[in-house]
């Protein structure tokens, strides 16, 4: 997807601050070029402490260049001044010692999802990325937008699952994700092996949708019975290898009708299902490719660990990484649908 990089325009806009900053002549030039960086990026004016103007212009410019390897957990700007940013020459992930020690030592959860927010200083300004790339991709399907916007409650199942599977298979290209959707009007209607793995939470008057990770591998119709066997024969090895990070699968439903009677009004049901239904794609992310969201790999793993359904906790549940972060994402794309009225 050939989408505008937010957090690249943001460096490159610091970069040309920073130049403003250093012919800067007297101390209210200064601290108005300080006050616009802040708005920018929030992390370049505390930085100018430590590091010389030229010296962050270097290495700003540096990790734009080497942006592809960079977690997104990580902003720009911190990995610019990563010193290791030099030594970089492929894909990393970012890790905290004092978290892993935390883990390790069987740290009371609440202190661990506490020292989450450390690890996911991006995730307003992923969060805004990330709806800015929705709406394009609302956008690539006007017809189906329109035909999930107008529908009634007789037609509203089967124009959501449309809409919303053809929004999954763009997502999935972009993210190397597979992912199963459905749309359901009562969770009555969920397979018996999810219905009873879910039972606290599908009971949750307030659960729109549900992610589910599994664990499996993929055939079709055209493979040979040879293919399909050695599929299942690679997928068993693995499995007793543990090695399994290939076979993640994501099986997501959203419950229509629970979204109808939490919101009657018909446009803003119409917003909650779209933001909905993005807070469990995030989900899906997460689970399969945790470097492209806001939590990273590290975080993602203990937040797996440490996870507490919202049937079980509610406060505890939303301190997850993972729901932190998929309210923040729904609840920007939310604030923008309003506001722009593009969809």
């Amino acid at each position: 997807m050939d989408n505008e990089n937010l957090e690249i325009n943001s460096a490159l806009q610091t970069i040309e601050l920073l130049k403003q900053y250093k012919s800067a002549k007297n101390q209210n030039e200064k601290d108005g070029i300080f006050k616009q960086m802040d708005n920018i990026d929030g992390f370049a004016n505390k930085l100018l402490i430590k590091f010389s103007p030229d010296e962050l212009i270097t290495k700003i410019t540096k990790a734009i260049s080497l942006d592809q390897y960079r977690p997104k957990n990580l902003p720009i700007t911190l990995f610019a001044v990563n010193k290791d940013l030099n030594y970089v020459n492929g894909e990393f992930d970012t890790f905290d010692k004092e978290l892993s020690q935390m883990f390790k030592n069987n740290e009371n959860p609440e202190n661990i999802r506490d020292k989450f927010q450390s690890g996911t200083k991006n995730l307003c300004m992923l969060a805004k990325q990330f709806t800015a790339d929705w709406i394009k991709r609302f956008k690539n399907h006007k017809d189906l937008l329109e035909l999930a916007r107008n529908s009634t409650t007789d037609t509203a199942q089967d124009a959501y699952r449309k809409l919303f599977n053809a929004l999954v298979e763009d997502f999935s290209k972009e993210y190397n994700c597979k992912i199963q959707l459905d749309v359901v009007r009562d969770w009555n209607e969920l397979p018996d092996m999810f219905k009873a793995q879910k039972k606290g939470i599908t009971s949750n008057a307030i659960t729109t949708g549900l992610h589910i990770e599994c664990l499996g591998y993929i055939t079709n119709s055209n493979m040979s019975e040879e293919e399909k066997n050695k599929i299942r024969e690679e997928y068993e090895k693995n499995l007793a290898k543990n090695n399994l990070d290939n076979y993640k699968i994501s099986v997501i439903y959203i419950n229509i009708e629970a979204l109808r009677q939490l919101h009657p009004d018909q446009t803003d049901f119409f917003y909650h299902a779209l933001a909905d239904f993005v807070h469990e794609m995030h989900h899906a992310l997460d689970y399969q490719n945790a470097r492209q969201g806001a939590l990273g790999s590290q975080i993602e793993h203990i937040d797996r660990t440490t996870y507490v359904d919202v049937s079980k906790n509610f406060n505890d549940n939303r301190a997850s990484a993972t729901e932190r972060s998929s309210d923040k994402i729904a609840e920007t794309l939310m604030k923008e649908l309003k506001k722009s009225r593009l969809c």
